[in-house]
């Protein structure tokens, strides 16, 4: 159904989140050998932020970098968040700097497992963002809590200019009032900005706002 659903709206690749669970990811390979074949490029999406401590990297990257090769996923999407912590403001520098590390390590493995490595940041890491292209294939940047194109351009700006083919957008269905607003704001930011793609956060947000 999913599936079916993703081609219905001409969609061509998707992030899946599968956990730990073994039964998971028993069924996340099935689903990804079915959109394989449908042309649907599908990435592993890991969302931890205990990925930034040093300690925590190696065997974990070394984990999910097994998982998306298990799953026949052509990549992982990394969604680690450092600017959600309390003292984010007070250690912001040494959360970049660890970040930066974190993404060389995981590029480096990836790249080693021919895997592709992709990775979600919020419209404000433009000090960093630079340094973070040559390692990764894409960045998609987090533009969240707005409907207006206009906002959305201006919080992209730093990126665009750096960013260039490798900068994706990823704006959340529940912020529109329906579907129909909703595919009116891509179909405009696809119009006005150099963004390659408009990601969705998440699929069942997507299909409420349709239905709804």
């Amino acid at each position: 159904m999913l599936l079916d659903y993703f081609q219905s709206l001409q969609m061509n690749q998707v992030y899946l989140s599968v956990g730990p669970d073994e039964s998971l990811l028993e069924k996340a390979t099935d689903f990804i050998a079915s959109a394989n074949q449908q042309g649907l490029n599908s990435h592993l999406l890991v969302g931890n932020n205990t990925l930034i401590d040093p300690q925590e990297q190696s065997k974990k990257l070394q984990t999910y970098a097994e998982h998306a090769v298990r799953l026949g996923a052509s990549g992982v999407h990394l969604n680690v968040e450092p600017h959600t912590f309390d003292d984010w403001d007070e250690r912001r520098e040494r959360y970049e700097q660890q970040f930066m590390d974190l993404i060389r390590a995981a590029s480096t493995l990836f790249e080693s497992r021919d895997l592709s490595l992709s990775i979600s940041i919020p419209h404000f890491y433009d000090s960093i963002v630079s340094r973070l292209e040559p390692h990764v294939e894409s960045i998609v940047v987090m533009v969240y809590e707005t409907t207006d194109v206009q906002v959305l351009k201006g919080r992209i700006e730093a990126e665009r200019q750096k960013l260039g083919e490798k900068l994706y957008v990823a704006v959340r269905p529940s912020d529109f009032r329906n579907f129909d607003h909703l595919n009116k704001f891509i179909q405009q930011v696809r119009a006005e900005t150099a963004v390659q793609g408009v990601i969705l956060h998440h699929t069942g947000s997507l299909i409420y706002t349709e239905v709804n």
